[in-house]
Parts: structure tokens; C-alpha cells; sequence
């Protein structure tokens, strides 16, 4: 399983500093640790960007709106549950 990562703490990628105004923040929620690891596959992926990866439950909402991008990363569980983590959303 992937290290923790629960904090928006930015992803160097290589080619980032050249465009610095582009940031992405990917938020997942996950139950069984499946979307985290998709999460930060997407992140490494991620080329002339810098990526902020946080789970959905401790990003505060209303931090949103001054985001320039925001990419949900979100699977359901058993019979289409979302993860707790979303569930107050």
C-alpha cells in the first residue's frame, strides 16, 4: 500500500517549476486503500503540473473555491456504498 498522504502536500513532478501557475489537487476517498493508490498513480503521472493529494475527508470544503482544478477520485464498496469519508458531503 502507498504511504500515507493525508495532508495536501505537494507532489514534485519533473517539468513542474517550468509552469508554476499550474496546480491540480486530486482528493480520494477510499475504504479499502484502492483509490489512494489510483490517487497517487494519477499524481506521478501528472507531467508540467505540480499535484496536491489529500483525502476528501480532511480537506475543508469551503477551500474549494480558490482551487484552480480539483480531480475526485472516489469508488463505491459491497454493493455501491460510497466511503464513509463522503458520505457527509
Amino acid at each position: 500500500m502507498s504511504a500515507d498522504i493525508s495532508r495536501a502536500e505537494p507532489v514534485e513532478v519533473d517539468g513542474a517549476n517550468d509552469f508554476p501557475e499550474r496546480m491540480i489537487l486530486i482528493l480520494y476517498a477510499t475504504e479499502t486503500g484502492t483509490t489512494q493508490e489510483v490517487t497517487d498513480r494519477i499524481a506521478r503521472e501528472c507531467r508540467r503540473v505540480q499535484c496536491r493529494v489529500c483525502n476528501i475527508g480532511s480537506y475543508p470544503s469551503e477551500g474549494l473555491v480558490s482551487e484552480p482544478l480539483v480531480v475526485f477520485v472516489v469508488a463505491t464498496t459491497g454493493s455501491g456504498t460510497e466511503p464513509r469519508a463522503v458520505t457527509p458531503l
